[in-house]
């Protein structure tokens, strides 16, 4: 039996296809519309957007690059701190509501300091339940505590801040992250 000199994946690159109805990242014009909208500005906090959730969410979603379900669904102890590291969010599905697209979505995100700048360390410590992370989410018929979220979401994208592209919505805000990254065969 002879060895291989070469590894038989080198300079293998994913084809990827971009479909008229695949997701695309938010501009930075999209983004400054976004968060100058008047849940940013004027403290909006409507009942449907899951009341502090349409505050978070997006702002977590931009830092991280995590799907909404796997937000929607943190519970307060998945915010943990690694000594000497920092914050980080557990994305996993240890808790028995917990479901996540596949096996390899179970990671640690570290927390940006824009994150801890925002407030979002006061918000954790400041829900009284202690437990869902966002607690004025509701399940919809299928049990994703995102679901709602993501219908006001989608609503408020289109009529209040007018970004009307079908192509965006809450999942733009994985792309800056992934697009650069397939683009580079990762």
């Amino acid at each position: 039996y002879g060895s291989i000199c070469t590894h038989p994946a080198d300079n293998t690159r994913t084809q990827i296809n971009h479909d008229k109805t695949s997701r695309i990242a938010f501009s930075n014009d999209a983004l400054a519309l976004l968060f100058h909208s008047p849940i940013y500005t004027d403290n909006f906090r409507p009942i449907g957007g899951g009341v502090d959730a349409c505050y978070w969410l997006p702002l977590l979603a931009l830092f991280t690059g995590a799907r909404v379900e796997e937000l929607a669904q943190l519970l307060v102890q998945d915010l943990r701190l690694a000594q000497g590291l920092g914050y980080y969010l557990n994305i996993s599905d240890e808790a028995a509501h917990s479901q996540l697209k596949n096996y390899s979505s179970r990671r640690r995100i570290p927390l940006h300091p824009e994150l801890l700048s925002c407030g979002f360390l006061d918000y954790v410590n400041g829900i009284k339940e202690q437990n869902f992370m966002f607690p004025a989410l509701k399940p919809n018929q299928r049990k994703k505590l995102g679901g709602y979220f993501s219908t006001f979401f989608s609503g408020y994208l289109r009529r209040t801040v007018r970004i009307t592209a079908p192509r965006k919505v809450f999942l733009s805000f994985r792309h800056p992250f992934h697009d650069p990254s397939r683009a580079l065969g990762i």
